[in-house]
């Protein structure tokens, strides 16, 4: 009989033409680093950041910060271990803070 293939890529959906990777690219914070000022990685809807770390972070290490509204003290900051994926949007306010181990 006729099989229909029902396994669909995770960056493919209805309307494949409209999704692919924009970019890709990794961070190392190495000690010793600043905190990066507030930002948002672009003005387009449409992007979605993917961060996937490959340690356990915590707070020395510098991990990303999320400004929650204009108060720059209100922040979020998740402690993401090894291989948690943390998903947001492209304009999403937010700044990797810096690294404070001493290795």
């Amino acid at each position: 009989g006729d099989e229909e293939d029902n396994n669909d890529d995770i960056t493919t959906n209805n309307d494949s033409s409209n999704s692919y990777v924009a970019a890709s690219g990794y961070l190392i914070n190495k000690p010793g680093s600043k905190s990066q000022n507030w930002h948002k990685d672009g003005p387009d809807a449409g992007f979605i950041d993917c961060f996937v770390p490959l340690i356990d972070l915590n707070e020395e290490l510098g991990p990303t910060s999320f400004r929650l509204d204009d108060d720059e003290d209100d922040e979020l900051v998740p402690m993401l271990n090894k291989g948690n994926i943390l998903l947001f949007d492209y304009r999403t306010i937010h700044r990797g803070q810096g690294n404070t181990s001493e290795d």
